[in-house]
């Protein structure tokens, strides 16, 4: 997993994106020797910490995109109070995920950079995700539709979800 520090010393940003492949509630990694990890959601929380604590507390949302990161979310919500984070409850394609954060950045690239960020700013930027989002996919579960039945070309491709901080 690392210190948790590697580009991040000296920048302040707002939003911190780690994007992967979410496995069994979590996200992939790599450990010190190159092996393959799912981090415990503790272990991950311990080095998002480390991570915020070089960032001067600039971070105000966390953005995991990555399949299945829902349990997960909601786990460091519980343990970062203050920080917003989007993820995804189910699985999503790469495409419909690109689009997602395609509508978010843009949305916040275009706001001022000042000191009246506010949590509001990003839940405006989540739903700017959602519409650019829904020009070309829909939200929903495309294991549960196609569990019922549904034909490909109709399947959803996705359920992002936003946990607002304080």
């Amino acid at each position: 997993l690392g210190r948790g520090d590697h580009g991040v010393a000296g920048v302040l940003p707002r939003v911190l994106h780690i994007s992967g492949h979410g496995v069994n509630g979590g996200i992939l990694m790599e450990d010190e020797r190159g092996a393959a990890k799912v981090p415990e959601p503790h272990e991950f929380i311990e080095k998002l910490r480390e991570c915020l604590a070089l960032t001067n507390k600039s971070i105000e949302c966390l953005f995991l995109n990555a399949c299945e990161t829902f349990l997960l979310a909601q786990e460091i919500s519980q343990a970062l109070p203050e920080l917003a984070v989007i993820s995804w409850e189910t699985k999503v394609a790469d495409k419909a995920a690109s689009a997602f954060a395609l509508g978010f950045y843009s949305f916040l690239g275009r706001r001022p950079i000042d000191s009246e960020r506010t949590h509001f700013d990003l839940a405006e930027a989540y739903e700017a995700g959602i519409a650019e989002f829904t020009k070309k996919y829909k939200v929903g579960d495309p294991f549960k539709q196609m569990a019922l039945g549904v034909e490909k070309k109709s399947l959803p491709h996705g359920i992002p979800r936003l946990l607002a901080g304080r």
